[in-house]
């Protein structure tokens, strides 16, 4: 249809797996092609059933939720005082 047939003589007499075949394939660990490595993973969800099983559950996700607040308000902190330093005169109370 487009550029008509071909033959396989076109290839040089190579089989079409070989052409498309890597000459360096990615080496696989444990069967896994892509190359992502699924142990960083494993150890988050393990460390988050050891946490979850723990008396101190309640106290860490508290603690992760306190920190999360705090990230977010020290830019705002940070940039409501150098508000103040430019448009106050450079002067801040404390």
């Amino acid at each position: 249809m487009f550029g008509g047939r071909r033959n396989n003589n076109d290839r040089g007499g190579e089989s079409l797996s070989s052409v498309v075949t890597p000459e360096n394939p990615p080496k696989a660990k444990g069967g896994n092609v892509t190359g992502f490595d699924p142990e960083g993973l494993e150890r988050a969800a393990k460390a988050a059933r050891e946490l979850d099983a723990s008396r101190n559950a309640s106290a860490a996700i508290e603690l992760i939720k306190t920190q999360e607040v705090t990230k977010q308000v020290n830019p705002l902190l940070i940039f409501f005082y150098v508000f103040r330093l430019i448009f106050c005169g450079g002067k801040v109370r404390s």
